[in-house]
């Protein structure tokens, strides 16, 4: 069997599925998904989306055990006596942990496979089960199951006017461009991108897409006015769309809209690359600092 971790925000969760259907359909062995994380104290985000949103119901490891004994795994993994992976070893399952380098809050005392990137992971190894940890925040397993997964990621029609209103601006412009400003954990954790990354974006806009409409999308609009001219907001502030609204369980919403823009300016974000990704405009560019292509 084969064990996918998931964590985190909308974002994270559609790259980690990604990669569990592209293990799934590539292997030919059993996956799950390692759900866990869903389950313990302060959740972040809206917890597990992927149902609510697309109707997603893959194979979760809290389904192969009773009801008492999750809780006894989760209550283990609250009080820091290991995660699932140390878990099951600990219980006598032969199992190896392969490991995306850089991927944090992961301890194992077993064998470790550290790997840079998707295509390098092993679909087997010996007679051993497998637990990937990892984000796999790359377009390569997208490449090889795109049809498959924008068969999977459809998102709900829009309903209420609020976006329905954006949904027809973005139509009608001409070479609409989103701009994505993540603030929240990402800031905190300094991973955000700098204001001087989006002012450079708009000056490449201006000179390339020529459009003649922005909309920004972002989790802390009161920062973004407050850093405008930093950001360089103030020179298209005749052509600039703030969407705003979309908050809490509706923040999906931003990145269905985001999907719709022609181009993007992105933020060093998982929901900005995954906006990119399922963008079906045929010539769509998009300006970040992602090492990878979409």
């Amino acid at each position: 069997m084969n064990i996918v971790y998931m964590n985190g925000g909308l974002g994270n969760q559609m790259f980690q599925y990604i990669f569990f259907r592209w293990l799934e359909i590539n292997s030919g062995e059993k996956c799950v998904i390692d759900n866990a994380p869903f389950y313990l104290d302060n959740v972040p985000h809206n917890g597990y989306e992927l149902d609510r949103i697309f109707n997603l119901k893959p194979p979760m490891i809290s389904d192969y055990f009773d009801k008492d004994v999750w809780q006894y795994i989760i209550d283990n993994r609250k009080s820091k006596m290991g995660g699932i992976v140390q878990q099951l070893a600990n219980n006598g399952l032969p199992i190896v942990l392969v490991v995306e380098k850089g991927a944090i809050n992961v301890e194992f005392d077993g064998p470790v496979i550290v790997v840079n990137e998707a295509k390098d992971v092993p679909f087997k190894f010996a007679n051993n089960h497998i637990y990937y940890h990892g984000y796999w925040i790359t377009t390569s397993p997208l490449n090889s199951i795109r049809r498959t997964i924008e068969r999977e990621f459809i998102f709900p029609k829009i309903v209420d006017e609020l976006n329905k209103k954006y949904a027809d601006l973005i139509e009608k412009s001409i070479n609409p461009v989103a701009i994505h400003i993540r603030r929240g954990d990402m800031a905190k954790l300094g991973w955000s991108c700098q204001p001087e990354h989006f002012r450079k974006g708009i000056f490449f806009s201006e000179n390339n897409w020529r459009p003649d409409k922005y909309f920004l999308f972002s989790d802390d609009l009161d920062w973004c006015n407050k850093m405008s001219n930093e950001l360089g907001l103030d020179t298209i502030n005749h052509k600039l769309i703030i969407v705003n609204g979309n908050n809490g369980e509706n923040a999906y919403r931003d990145m269905q809209l985001m999907t719709m823009c022609h181009h993007r300016i992105s933020d060093h974000s998982s929901f900005s690359l995954m906006a990119a990704m399922l963008c079906q405009y045929p010539n769509k560019e998009e300006f970040f600092n992602w090492k990878t292509q979409v």
